[in-house]
């Protein structure tokens, strides 16, 4: 397709008597043409040269598989102490104990330490199992009781002297 547009500027001769100055008459011609190109060949790739058998069978590639990505659990509760010598502490700061529960096995030979950290203050430990005692020290000072671990079940700790200092010994079999 072909196309082809003219313009033509210039001064007219009516124009040019009006002002009354001699006239030159000038044109200018601006021709501008438009060709339909075909569109290009989008080129063929090569195909592959067939490659002839070799009696070697071809090596299996295993499926690739995608890395899988780890599910956060959460970290396991800390099994109780083995049946053998335990030693469990108990700090006691501010009118209370720094832990709420204390594990252990059955039959095991526990030796629990009071930490009383609270100058001035006085503290005790004692545990709901039949026949201990509880020694009581002013702060700062540490107490000891040795004991072997009752039949499995849930036992209690307290400081006699402070109501609201108190625990729970979990004895497992």
């Amino acid at each position: 397709m072909t196309g082809t547009a003219t313009q033509t500027a210039g001064a007219s001769a009516s124009e040019a008597s009006a002002t009354g100055q001699a006239t030159v008459a000038t044109a200018t011609t601006v021709t501008a043409a438009a060709t339909a190109v075909p569109p290009t060949a989008t080129p063929v790739p090569p195909t592959a040269t067939p490659v002839p058998p070799t009696g070697v069978p071809p090596t299996p590639v295993p499926p690739t598989v995608a890395p899988s990505t780890p599910v956060p659990t959460a970290p396991p509760t800390p099994a109780p102490a083995s049946a053998g010598a335990v030693t469990l502490t108990l700090h006691a700061k501010d009118k209370a104990f720094d832990k709420s529960v204390l594990r252990v096995r059955t039959g095991a030979q526990v030796t629990a330490v009071l930490m009383n950290d609270d100058v001035g203050e006085e503290h005790n430990l004692s545990i709901s199992i039949r026949g201990l005692g509880h020694e009581t020290c002013e702060g700062p000072c540490s107490t000891t009781l040795t004991f072997t671990a009752p039949q499995a079940g849930t036992y209690f700790y307290s400081c006699s002297i402070h109501d609201e200092m108190f625990g729970t010994l979990v004895v497992e079999p």
